[in-house]
């Protein structure tokens, strides 16, 4: 049994608090909704590989169960639009043991966006297409906004898929369209939160951890705080 003493009592990390409305949480809601809809259809997981594939390589093409697919999803695709002039901040726990199941969610709306931008240059339909672009960089920032690493990395790939839809799209942009793109751009970066910002939310967790005042984590003693940990023989023992 490994044990140590600290003397020095580190107070447990009040969260943040959060703004009023949040649009993270309808954001949260709505990925949810796509992750449970996709493991209780095993044929819309299917597609949705399909989709991340094609656009990943820059060969989309919608054939029927694409079709319905990208259908599916636009009641999913307006909600987001309606809460992006929201504050958006991501809600978390600062529970070591929390897990982000709805980060799929976030990933598979992201490809819907993505294959819609790049069906909207095939179509000359630039506006949608730089709405679709300008749409994901702003939840991506949501996300990333209160966020740990894992968030940022998610909204990253969200970022990531989009971008390269629009770049792999057949047929050249016009050059007004891409002024607006880099526009867009320069705003976002004008907001985007920087990954160190989510070191100070990973600590958190580990120190919270130590205070929770369960059993098996930590007694007072005449010295300060015994602090103790399960041994390499996998057993707790009352920190003896």
């Amino acid at each position: 049994m490994r044990w140590w003493t600290a003397p020095i009592d580190i107070p447990r990390v009040p969260p943040p608090i959060y703004p009023m409305p949040n649009a993270f949480v309808m954001y949260r809601k709505l990925a949810e909704q796509m992750v449970e809809r996709h493991e209780k259809e095993p044929a819309l997981r299917m597609t949705a590989d399909r989709l991340k594939r094609a656009v990943d390589s820059g060969s989309l093409s919608v054939d029927k169960e694409i079709r319905r697919y990208l259908q599916m999803w636009e009641p999913v695709r307006r909600e987001y639009r309606r809460h992006l002039n929201k504050p958006c901040m991501t809600v978390l726990s600062y529970d070591i043991r929390e897990t982000f199941p709805y980060l799929k969610g976030f990933r598979l709306w992201a490809y819907v966006e993505a294959a819609d931008a790049s069906l909207a240059i095939r179509a000359g339909n630039y506006r949608r297409a730089l709405d679709d672009y300008e749409t994901v960089l702003r939840v991506s920032e949501g996300l990333r906004n209160g966020g740990l690493m894992v968030h940022h990395l998610v909204a990253g790939t969200c970022i990531s898929g989009v971008s390269s839809a629009i770049a792999r799209s057949p047929g050249k942009i016009p050059a007004g369209v891409c002024d607006q793109l880099v526009g867009i751009v320069r705003q976002w970066e004008k907001g985007r939160v920087p990954a160190e910002q989510a070191w100070e939310h990973e600590w958190i967790p580990g120190i919270n951890f130590l205070f929770t005042g369960g059993e098996f984590v930590y007694k007072t003693s005449e010295k300060g705080f015994l602090v103790y940990s399960v041994g390499e023989d996998g057993r707790d023992d009352d920190g003896k």
